[in-house]
């Protein structure tokens, strides 16, 4: 369990995102054991990344400054596929970013959001 946590949190994360952390890994683990691993969904976006492209929506795409690198990757990749610019660096937060800056992922999200033309809000 701490392996996980460890892999979804910062050094800097408060002992209560880190307890969250836990239980939302334990609670994911028990369900897994008690009912089997889900089946996977057929991807709404097909093969590729692809149709993303078509559904020409605003979109903010946000990494954790010490997240792992795949997921920097995924972001970029991310970005790119919705045509949303370079992916925004949360500081101090791993992968669960809105848990440990809330203020910092909620300036950026309300930021973005006041940014939009008026018929998109």
């Amino acid at each position: 369990m701490s392996v996980g946590v460890e892999a979804w949190t910062s050094a800097g994360a408060t002992a209560e995102v880190r307890a969250h952390a836990a239980r939302m890994l334990r609670d994911q683990f028990t369900e897994q054991l008690a009912h089997g691993e889900p089946s996977l969904a057929a991807d709404p976006l097909g093969e590729g990344a692809t149709a993303l492209r078509t559904l020409s929506v605003p979109a903010l795409v946000g990494v954790g400054e010490h997240d792992m690198p795949d997921f920097f990757e995924g972001g970029e990749a991310l970005a790119r596929d919705l045509d949303a610019g370079r992916p925004v660096v949360i500081p101090a937060a791993g992968h669960l970013a809105p848990l440990e800056q809330p203020s910092v992922f909620c300036t950026l999200l309300l930021d973005f959001i006041r940014r939009l033309p008026g018929e998109r809000r």
